[in-house]
C-alpha cells in the first residue's frame, strides 16, 4: 500500500476521498439529506466536472476534464478532498445535533409538571436547532417541522 501511495499519490488520495464520502453518505438518512444538500451538490459537481459532464449527466464542453497525466489533477484531487472533508464535518455535527435533539425530546416526555423545568426542556431543543441554523444548514425549516411533530407526539 505504501508503494501505491508513492507511485500513484493522486489515485490513492482520490480513493481515500471517495471512501470517506461513501462512509459519511451512508450515515445520512433521507430525512437529513436536505440539510447537507449544498455539500452533496458541490461534490457531485466536482466529480462531474472531472468527467466533462454536468451533474445531471448531460455532456458539457468544459476544458476542465481531468486525466491522470493532467497537470490539474493534483489541484482537482485536493479540491475534492476539501469538499469531502467539509461534508464529513457537517455530517458529524448534524448527527451529534440529532442525538442531542432525541435526548432533549426524550427528557421532555419525562419532565416534571413544573413550568420552569418544562421551559428548560423545550429550550434545550431550541438551542440545538439554533446551533444548526447558525451553522448554515439548508432546508432547516422542514427538518424543524419534523422535530416539532416529534415533540408534539411526546407531549
Amino acid at each position: 500500500s505504501e508503494e501505491a501511495i508513492v507511485r500513484y499519490p493522486h489515485a490513492m488520495a482520490l480513493k481515500t476521498a471517495l471512501s470517506s464520502y461513501a462512509a459519511a453518505r451512508d450515515l445520512i438518512t433521507p430525512e437529513l439529506e436536505p440539510l447537507v444538500a449544498k455539500e452533496l451538490r458541490a461534490i457531485k459537481d466536482s466529480i462531474a466536472e472531472a468527467f466533462d459532464v454536468s451533474s445531471d449527466g448531460a455532456k458539457v464542453t468544459s476544458k476542465r476534464r481531468i486525466r491522470w497525466d493532467s497537470k490539474d489533477i493534483s489541484g482537482w484531487v485536493a479540491a475534492l478532498n476539501e469538499l469531502v472533508s467539509r461534508f464529513e464535518e457537517r455530517v458529524e455535527i448534524l448527527l451529534r445535533a440529532c442525538d442531542n435533539i432525541d435526548i432533549a425530546i426524550e427528557a421532555l416526555g419525562t419532565v416534571a409538571y413544573d413550568r420552569q423545568k418544562f421551559c428548560d426542556a423545550v429550550e434545550n431543543v431550541q438551542k440545538v436547532v439554533d446551533e444548526l441554523s447558525l451553522a448554515g444548514y439548508s432546508d432547516l425549516a422542514s427538518w424543524g417541522d419534523r422535530v416539532n411533530r416529534k415533540m408534539g407526539a411526546v407531549l
